[in-house]
């Protein structure tokens, strides 16, 4: 509350300021245009009431606590030293501005630089003799041609990026010494550089390492092998989190016996490359549960996996580049390792799966969750890129490479199929989910044909298909082909027969489905949910 005087008025804040003293011709005390604008489109929405200006005197007074403000602010960003400690060279950048930069920093703070190449070496000059408190350094650079003369040392160096974002991979990391100890470097994030190179930054000190290596290049030694990579990690006792994408290619002949390396402190682990080497690296890790599932938000950290092929087609080895092949190899190495994570006494299993088939891209998409909410955090996530396969038919191969403990307690089961293929599931499918309570089907179209057409096997004449089936939830499925929507009524009215009847039939852009089917369905279903929409 503002102070009373002797005479009881109330003394007007802006007394108290000192007058402030007008800028001189120095740069230095001149304040940022960008803070000017702040100023002036403040003053513009403070000087109007209902598009009518007030009064000058009200205006002025406003405007002058405003540069009053501002002038004191400025003077305790210019004092706290470590405002200045991020330090970014590019070709906007003048040298008089990290001059300054660095003076007001000190010598004590330690700095965070990022390099952006390629005309900086004046610059780094002018920081040389500061790299000795340096702790996190950025280098960026575009050019797959890039020369440099001199490389420097950075001792206290806690974190490291290197981004090459040019087409082909860089053999070499401009600026910075690589035979160097670096004994305090705890993060290596790496893109586009070839692995010889960088192998050579690894330490047994890291904690944190992210390895990306783009398609498409062909250059000798810009790839590794998962027995190179095996025995790089094997040297990080203290790694936590774990990040690889298309770094390195399968072995020629295969890894299939080898060392097994174990990441005791792992907390995160992401692996996305070709689908082969990935089952041969993944054979080769040992993995903490906490890795390889996926925890609650905020941490979000888990399993991530991806298999898939390179765009630089090799002819000499064509069979390495099957991703159908690569699929049913790398999906049970996944389902082992899960398994082996939801052993604990406090892990609860699995309930939900979400499979999804995308026939253009060729991907398919693996989740496997505790929760059927569709916001929950899944358990481990899979894709599969080079697929272009129906849904039916990664079914089979989820049927018998998974688990029986990963698939008899899922209650929740959503399917999507983009190319609406007619080709049926498996005979297993009904057999691996008995516990089915929610079935989600979205564009297929076998799928439901084979549930209303099916009839128990010959050996097992009295079972039946979900029998424990509740919810069924159907979208863009065709159901004026093949009698479909005769046939899904009746398989309603059987199951109300058996005792079983569905609690909820959702049915979303389907064809084939008019009023007197939906009146039909809901004498034999509590819940019809149509959106109405005749096609």
């Amino acid at each position: 509350m503002p102070a009373e005087d002797s005479t009881g008025a109330v003394a007007d804040p802006t007394i108290s300021i000192q007058p402030w003293i007008g800028p001189s011709c120095s740069p230095l005390v001149t304040l940022p245009p960008e803070l000017l604008s702040k100023i002036f489109g403040i003053w513009l929405s403070i000087c109007f009431v209902d598009k009518r200006p007030l009064p000058w005197p009200n205006t002025w007074q406003m405007l002058q606590t405003l540069l009053q403000v501002c002038h004191y602010w400025r003077q305790v960003v210019i004092n706290l030293r470590s405002f200045w400690r991020s330090i970014r060279f590019d070709d906007t950048i003048p040298r008089e501005a990290i001059h300054t930069q660095l003076k007001r920093a000190g010598s004590i703070i330690p700095l965070c630089i990022r390099i952006k190449y390629p005309d900086t070496r004046r610059h780094i000059r002018i920081v040389a003799p500061e790299l000795h408190r340096v702790l996190y350094m950025n280098i960026d650079f575009q050019s797959s041609s890039l020369h440099y003369g001199r490389t420097y040392e950075t001792e206290a160096l806690q974190s490291l990026t290197i981004q090459n974002t040019a087409k082909a991979a860089k053999v070499g990391i401009p600026f910075l010494s690589l035979d160097q100890p670096l004994k305090l470097l705890r993060c290596l994030v790496v893109r586009g550089v070839a692995y010889r190179s960088m192998s050579s930054l690894f330490r047994p000190t890291i904690t944190t390492l992210k390895l990306v290596l783009d398609d498409g290049t062909r250059q000798v030694g810009s790839h590794a092998t998962p027995s190179q990579l095996l025995g790089a990690l094997s040297k990080m006792p203290l790694l936590k989190t774990l990040e690889i994408h298309g770094l390195f290619h399968p072995e020629e002949p295969s890894l299939d016996a080898g060392p097994t390396v174990s990441l005791d402190r792992l907390e995160s682990c992401s692996i996305i490359c070709h689908g082969r080497a990935c089952a041969e690296l993944l054979s080769h890790l040992k993995i903490p549960s906490r890795a390889f599932i996926i925890q609650p938000k905020p941490a979000c950290t888990g399993g991530h996996f991806r298999g898939g092929c390179f765009s630089d087609f090799s002819a000499s080895r064509p069979s390495t580049w099957n991703q159908w092949d690569a699929f049913p190899i790398l999906l049970p190495v996944i389902a082992e390792k899960l398994a082996l994570a939801l052993r604990q006494p406090l892990r609860p299993s699995p309930n939900t799966l979400f499979v999804e088939a995308k026939v253009q891209q060729g991907e398919v998409f693996i989740a496997l969750a505790h929760n059927h909410d569709t916001s929950s955090v899944p358990y481990v996530v899979y894709q599969h890129t080079g697929i272009r396969r129906p849904v039916s038919h990664i079914l089979e191969h989820i049927c018998t490479a998974v688990p029986v403990n990963l698939l008899s307690g899922v209650r929740t089961l959503r399917l999507v199929d983009w190319r609406c293929s007619s080709a049926h599931p498996p005979i297993s499918f009904g057999r691996r989910f008995d516990a089915l309570q929610h079935l989600s089907l979205m564009g297929c179209c076998g799928i439901l044909e084979y549930m209303v057409n099916y009839v128990p096997a010959a050996e097992e004449p009295t079972a039946d298909l979900f029998p424990q089936l509740q919810d069924l939830f159907l979208r863009k499925i065709c159901l004026n082909r093949r009698d479909r929507t005769q046939k899904l009524i009746t398989w309603t009215r059987l199951r109300v027969e058996q005792g079983k009847p569905l609690r909820k039939l959702l049915l979303n852009g389907c064809s084939g489905i008019m009023k007197d089917n939906v009146k039909g369905l809901r004498e034999f279903v509590k819940m019809v949910d149509w959106d109405e929409k005749e096609v």
